[in-house]
This record gives structure tokens, C-alpha cells and sequence, in this order.
């Protein structure tokens, strides 16, 4: 039988005459550069000066470089103050520049919006890592975000969150957002663990992402394992991956996503519901080609699921024992272009963009900022791949190794001249002689392109040559050579042969 599923809400009682006044730390006006438009955001460079947006939340601001949080007052008694509750929301722009806020800390139950932003309403944010974030709140928590208002769309493009989040409570938390209302949420992934805690009639929306999710998601992942634990009579417990419920409406749209964390629904004395992606799909929604480790896909399955089933993708098929694109270009129908790549080392889909990298941004007086930059110094010359030896499903390259400064190698293949769906990166520093990797688990009898750069730090070198070999359709070998394969061979003897 289906069942219609409503966020209860705790009654707000005034007591007239009766009053408390908590002070936390005070809203001061901007201290760092920038005149908070967005030819010319604020530029934040500190902690501090993070906490001062509270006192301009309808202006612009872009990281000057990576933010420490884990100093005082911030990292002790109730932390950081959320940006924005209900009563004044963040509406404004906020640019990370590939930068990081590390060491968030928020520890206030009685905090009903609990996140970096605590409340937003047709906000920008994008481009930033959240990491080993440490938060507790009360109904609505999350890493980036507490609560999105219903009334204007926020965007939210680009962030990645790691450590912790819970709540209690008649609560919605998630890694990324509590609640999501109107908006969309692209290219973002969390791992954090998530923990929600109910009591006598509350719902406990917990999910790896989004706690409670009426919006779009698309080309997201989680991989962080949550729980959603109620008591009392009169109580519910949704826990999802990715998503602990979509709202019953045709504005929730969730695709090309997955989650692979383990999610926990108990204690609950109405529903205890819990899926791989989401615990409760609603009526109305839809989601596509976006799957789960875990199965069933949604504990309670009433949106309409493509590309995927209740029953979820298999563990063979989400691991890469078949065809390794198969389930993401087939079944899926993914596109590997400019935002995804096969991670050969994990066997997982992950983003092209690094979220994170060694960044500064400095502003002249007049306000202005340069873009990110890297101080490390570029390798100077390409891996040249000379030789490719396979059997089955297996390949090893040879290739001699870039010059200069070089402490990684990236290796990109795909099934046609120019495809970077798979890759791998590896650690390696060697400048002379030949650089070998072996890379397993091709599917025999086909045909793939590969080719090698050299990394420094955040600064990668150019793409070296390409070359192809086609797998064999048993366990015997072949090889394959670049043109200039005899005089790649004699530059490495020693001089007189």
C-alpha cells in the first residue's frame, strides 16, 4: 500500500515576558579586501574573516587560499556561527577557487539551521572542499548547507565534504545538505559519516548527500555510511546513501549519481527505511541512471527509477569484473567526456576536476582578483610511450619518463583516438631509463588508446603520444611499438654500441 510520508514539526513555544539573549561571536564588518559585488568579491583569507561574512550575507566572496578552522574561538565551546538562519538567509555568491575550509567545528543541538551556511535563499556556491568537518546540530544540518529556502533556486556546483555531520531531533541531515528545496546540486561528492538521531513523534531524514531532497541532483556520489536511529511512539527513520527521502513532487530529479556507503534505518515505531541511494523515493520524482552498492536502490520505491531498478545494480557490475565501462555507458548511459573518469586504482567513477589544489588568489587595492594559481614547477618535457605489451586482459606500457621536475604519472585510455573515460594516476619521480605500469582488468579482444604526462604537485605536464593495442581473446600475449621503437631502444644503451 503506498503511503504519503510528512516532516513533522516540533511546536515553537513563546514564552512571553520570558527571554535569553545568546551572544556568540559578533558580526563585524568585512576586514579582508574587495567591495562584496561580483566584479569584485570580498576576498577571505582567514577563519575570521569567513565568520565576518554573517554580517553582509547578500554579497559576494571568493577564498583567497585555503582556510584554517581549527584555531580559536572556533574550534571550541558551540564553534563556528552558521552563515544565515531562517530569519536572515545567505543569498548571495560564494567562490571557493579550488581552495579548502579545513577543521570546520559546530557543536549547538539547540542550532536548528547547522552548516557552514546555515540557511540560504538563491544563493551560488561553488568550487570549494569541506574538509574533516566536525558538525552537530538540530534538525536541519548539513556539511555545506542546513536548510535551502523553497521561494528561489540555489546552485551549489563543485564542493566535495569529508569528516562528520549529525542531528537530533525531528531531523534532516545529510553530507552535503539537511534539507534541499529548489535548486540543483551538480558535481559534488561527500564521504562523511552521517548520524541522525530522532525521538517521540519526529522523522529522521539521514542520507550520505541530502537528507531530505525536493530538488535536482545530478553527477554526484557518496561514500560515507549513515544511520538514522528513532524512539518513541509515532516515529519514522529514512536513511539512503545518497538521499534519506525525495519529496513526493516531479521537481526531484536525481541522475547520474551513485552512493556506496552502507545505510541504517531502526528504532522507528512507524517506518524504518532504508536504501542503497535513497530510503524513501516519492511518488512523482524520478531517478536515472544513478545506482547503488548497496541494494535494495530506495527502501521505499515510489518514484520512477531508469537505468536502474529497485533491486539496484549488482556488486559485479558496479566493480570492474565485466566490460569496465559497460554499466556506466550502456546500462547507464554515462557520458565520459569532461566529467568523469574511470579511477583504475578504486575501480570507481570519479570527477575530471580537482576540487582541491594549491591555489592563491591575491587582490590589488582597487579590489580586483587574479584566478587561481599553481606554484609548482611544470614538467618539461611529455612521457614518450614506446611500447605496449598485453595478454587478455591486461596491458603494460613502457614509456620514457618526462624531464624536470615530475613526481606522478597519469595514465589516460579510452576505446577511440582521444577518449579519456578511464585513467589512473600513479607516484613516481624517475627521470631516466623506462617508466613501466601494468593496468588489469581490460576486456579481451579490444581494441584501447592509450597516453602518459608527467604531474608535479598541483601543475600537470602535456600529454605524451598516443598508441593503441587491441587486447587478445585468450592468455596469449602481444605487443605493440610506437614507429620510433628501434631508436627509442638504442638511446638507452650506453654511448659506443
Amino acid at each position: 500500500m503506498a503511503r504519503t510520508i510528512f516532516l513533522r514539526f516540533l511546536p515553537v513555544i513563546f514564552l512571553v515576558g520570558v527571554f535569553s539573549i545568546l551572544v556568540t561571536h559578533a558580526a563585524l564588518a568585512f576586514s579582508g579586501s574587495g567591495s562584496g559585488t561580483s566584479g569584485d568579491p570580498y576576498i577571505i583569507t582567514t577563519c575570521s574573516q569567513l565568520q565576518e561574512m554573517s554580517s553582509a550575507l547578500s554579497s559576494d566572496y571568493k577564498l583567497g587560499n585555503n582556510i584554517d578552522c581549527n584555531v580559536s574561538p572556533y574550534n571550541t565551546g558551540t564553534g563556528f556561527t552558521p552563515l544565515g538562519d531562517d530569519t536572515t538567509q545567505f543569498s548571495g555568491a560564494f567562490n571557493g577557487a579550488g581552495n579548502s575550509i579545513s577543521g570546520l567545528f559546530i557543536d549547538d543541538t539547540s542550532a536548528n539551521y547547522v552548516g557552514l551556511f546555515g540557511y540560504v535563499n538563491g544563493a551560488t556556491i561553488k568550487n570549494v572542499e569541506l574538509k574533516s568537518v566536525n558538525i552537530t546540530g538540530g534538525l536541519y544540518v548539513g556539511g555545506l548547507v542546513g536548510q535551502t529556502d523553497g521561494t528561489n533556486g540555489v546552485t551549489i556546483d563543485k564542493v566535495e565534504v569529508s569528516g562528520s555531520v549529525s542531528a537530533s531531533g525531528n531531523a534532516s541531515v545529510g553530507g552535503l545538505v539537511g534539507l534541499f528545496s529548489v535548486g540543483t546540486v551538480s558535481n559534488v561528492y561527500a564521504t562523511a559519516a552521517i548520524t541522525g538521531a530522532g525521538q517521540a513523534g519526529s522523522v529522521i531524514n539521514a542520507g550520505g548527500l541530502v537528507g531530505y531532497d525536493s530538488g535536482t541532483i545530478e553527477n554526484s556520489y557518496a561514500t560515507g555510511d549513515v544511520t538514522a536511529t528513532n524512539s518513541g511512539t509515532n516515529s519514522d527513520a529514512y536513511a539512503g546513501g545518497l538521499v534519506g527521502q525525495t519529496a513526493g513532487s516531479s521537481s526531484v530529479i536525481i541522475k547520474n549519481s551513485y552512493a556506496t556507503g552502507t545505510a541504517s534505518a531502526s528504532g522507528a515505531t512507524i517506518n524504518n527505511d532504508m536504501g542503497g541511494l535513497a530510503g524513501f523515493c516519492g511518488s512523482g520524482g524520478s531517478i536515472t541512471n544513478s545506482y547503488s552498492v548497496s541494494t535494495p536502490l530506495c527502501g521505499v520505491a515510489n518514484a520512477t527509477i531508469n537505468g536502474g531498478s529497485a533491486g539496484g545494480v549488482s556488486l559485479s557490475s558496479f566493480y570492474k569484473t565485466s566490460p569496465l565501462y559497460s554499466v556506466y555507458t550502456a546500462t547507464l548511459a554515462w557520458g565520459f567526456d569532461n566529467t568523469w573518469v574511470f579511477n583504475d586504482t578504486n575501480s570507481l567513477p570519479v570527477f575530471t576536476w580537482p576540487v582541491t589544489q594549491t591555489t592563491s588568489v591575491s587582490s590589488s587595492s582597487s579590489g580586483s582578483s587574479s584566478a587561481p594559481s599553481c606554484g609548482d614547477s611544470v614538467p618539461t618535457s611529455a612521457p614518450d610511450l614506446f611500447q605496449i605489451d598485453t595478454s587478455n586482459d591486461k596491458a603494460i606500457l613502457y614509456f620514457a619518463p618526462s624531464s624536470g621536475s615530475v613526481n606522478k604519472y597519469m595514465i589516460s585510455y579510452g576505446l577511440t583516438s582521444g577518449d579519456n573515460r578511464f585513467g589512473v594516476e600513479f607516484p613516481q619521480n624517475q627521470q631516466s631509463g623506462v617508466v613501466s605500469y601494468a593496468i588489469s582488468y581490460l576486456t579481451p579482444n579490444t581494441t584501447y588508446y592509450f597516453r602518459v604526462r608527467g604531474g608535479n604537485g598541483c601543475m600537470p605536464g602535456a600529454w605524451g603520444n598516443e598508441m593503441k593495442i587491441t587486447t587478445t581473446k585468450n592468455s596469449k600475449s602481444a605487443s605493440s611499438y610506437y614507429e620510433s621503437f628501434a631508436e627509442k631502444l638504442l638511446s638507452f644503451l650506453p654511448s659506443g654500441y
